[in-house]
């Protein structure tokens, strides 16, 4: 697929940047899948704002899941 994106701007957490591993996972069919699937299910239907998807989710997730190894790396040496 090879978007070429290696930042992403997240509502919650700004500009999510990805390391070339990272980049590799999200350029993967099965992710870009989640696009198309709804965090909140039908919600959106009523409420507008709610447009949030399991690929933004697990963008967020994979963040949050860096800057704790991230910060676990730099503790422990």
């Amino acid at each position: 697929m090879a978007l070429g994106i290696d930042r992403f701007r997240d509502p919650i957490h700004g500009f999510i940047e990805l390391q070339p591993i990272e980049l590799a996972i999200v350029d993967t069919l099965p992710f870009q899948r989640l696009r198309k699937i709804h965090q909140l299910a039908l919600t959106y239907l009523i409420y507008h704002g709610a447009e949030h998807t399991r690929f933004g989710h697990s963008l967020g997730v994979m963040h949050l899941a860096s800057v704790m190894v991230a910060k676990d790396v730099k503790t422990f040496f």
